[in-house]
């Protein structure tokens, strides 16, 4: 029969799962404080750790950085003994990609509580000698960039694909959209949103314009990515992260 740890009070821990203090020690596994909560009846370990993972949150979000980064696993091993002298097998550092593929189903989950008025915009950059167009389309109120679409093309359906990205992550329909006046936001806005949005033309935007400078940035950050893509192929390593 298994014997029961008695619980001792704890000084200043809150609950993980449920925020209450009313928390007690319940042992230690592998040198980790463990507690437990008499509130939601379930067990954590030491405050310096997120739920279900016992990696400090320092080398925690290292490790996700460096990830997010596009370096390889065994990358992230060395690394994080060099940083911090935590020596850490391959499986038990395979939750970097649990947690990035979680985040992932979550981000898309995510409803932002957005405006009635949208701004969208578009810019266009040389790659491999092509022309690749990045639109961006972001909350007038809040500036929040609602959705991102890039093609090798500028048509009404290029339009279109960037106005359903962005009513299909927030789940709702703008009463107006401003662009400039390429035609193709046009059709690209009635065929989405038909007569319950109205399209209000401006002059073209000007570079300090918040949208505009978005693209900027974001084309900067995609020819990184295809420079380091290129770099990685003809070393024959595969990226994590490929530019999309």
């Amino acid at each position: 029969m298994a014997q029961r740890i008695p619980h001792q009070k704890s000084d200043h821990i809150n609950c993980k799962h449920c925020g209450s203090e009313a928390v007690s020690k319940y042992g230690t596994r592998s040198g980790i404080q463990r507690y437990w909560c008499k509130v939601c009846k379930r067990k954590f370990v030491d405050k310096d750790t997120l739920p279900k993972i016992r990696t400090p949150v320092k080398v925690f979000t290292s490790a996700v950085g460096m990830y997010c980064g596009a370096m390889p696993l065994d990358s992230i091993q060395r690394q994080i003994e060099q940083d911090y002298g935590l020596r850490m097998s391959e499986p038990g550092i395979y939750w970097v990609v649990r947690f990035s593929r979680d985040s992932v189903i979550k981000a898309k989950e995510f409803r932002p509580k957005v405006g009635d008025t949208w701004i969208a915009d578009e810019t266009v950059i040389k790659s491999g000698g092509k022309n690749i167009w990045f639109w961006d389309i972001i909350d007038a109120d809040t500036r929040y960039l609602l959705a991102t679409h890039i093609s090798e093309t500028r048509t009404t359906k290029d339009a279109q694909a960037l106005m359903e990205k962005a009513t299909k992550a927030v789940g709702k329909v703008p009463k107006d959209v401003v662009t400039d006046r390429l035609r193709t936001y046009i059709d690209g806005i009635e065929l989405t949103f038909g007569s319950e949005t109205k399209h209000i033309q401006s002059k073209p935007f000007e570079e300090g314009n918040l949208t505009t400078g978005l693209n900027i940035i974001f084309s900067a950050y995609f020819k990184l990515k295809m420079d380091e893509r290129n770099g990685a192929l003809a070393s024959g390593n595969r990226p994590l992260l490929a530019a999309t």
